[in-house]
């Protein structure tokens, strides 16, 4: 009896071993769709030296959606007049003085029902160093905390709606202005891949220099630059 009980017990590991084996390779083959050939030789390359918790770890990150910087340039091709329209919008809407960082997640629903709110609203001292005024993550929408931080920026709930309702046409995420307006694309993983949009119609070359190290930036066209912020687990630059 304990010998059936011992080969029953191998079995068993044997399946979930392969379960497991078979899991990782459909999540490194989605992964193939989206990655170069180096990229994704690091990846394989960092799961198998990692340690167990790494390891699932990784493969938890692996397996939310991912993005790409095809994607990335694809939505732009597509959408590039609506992406300029909220920028602009966006730009108009904020206060002198202030810095707001704002991201929208929602469903994968015909609805964009929205999932939570991340929202941060900083203004410059009289030294012009920035001070964070208030903010905070996952806010629920159409809440009053929502609408008391948006006060400290004049905006109302139609304000608000409006810029979301660009953010969907624009098939974006997120908003941060400054000396240039990032308006985020897409989540990939932990990272997510952005557009850095330039006040001035063309960059120079100096710029250029900077805003093109083909790790978090690459520069794209005119004033454009793409940027990919990476995670605490995950690529960490452009993987294509």
């Amino acid at each position: 009896m304990k010998k059936i009980l011992l080969a029953f017990g191998i079995f068993c590991f044997s399946i979930t071993g392969m379960a497991q084996s078979t899991k990782t390779d459909q999540i490194f083959d989605a992964l193939n769709l989206k990655f170069s050939p180096k990229a994704l030789a690091d990846a394989k390359r960092d799961y198998d030296l990692a340690n167990d918790t790494i390891k699932a770890i990784m493969l938890k990150v692996y397996s939310m959606p991912m993005s790409s910087k095809a994607e990335l340039i694809q939505n732009y091709e597509e959408r590039s007049v609506e992406i300029e329209n909220l920028k602009d919008e966006f730009n108009r809407s904020i206060p002198k003085d202030f810095i707001v960082s704002l991201e929208i997640r929602t469903k994968g629903d015909l609805l964009h029902t929205v999932e939570g709110i991340d929202l941060q609203i900083f203004k410059k001292d009289p030294k012009g160093e920035l001070k964070l005024i208030d903010g905070d993550w996952d806010i629920k929408y159409d809440s009053d905390e929502l609408y008391t931080l948006l006060k400290i920026i004049g905006w109302d709930p139609m304000t608000f709606s409006g810029i979301k309702n660009m953010m969907q046409m624009a098939n974006c995420i997120s908003l941060q202005n400054g000396d240039q307006t990032e308006v985020g694309f897409a989540r990939s993983g932990l990272g997510k891949y952005s557009y850095l949009i330039f006040p001035t119609p063309l960059l120079t070359v100096p710029q250029i220099k900077d805003f093109n190290d083909g790790c978090q930036y690459v520069y794209y066209k005119k004033n454009v630059v793409l940027k990919y912020t990476g995670g605490m687990a995950g690529p960490q630059c452009f993987t294509d």
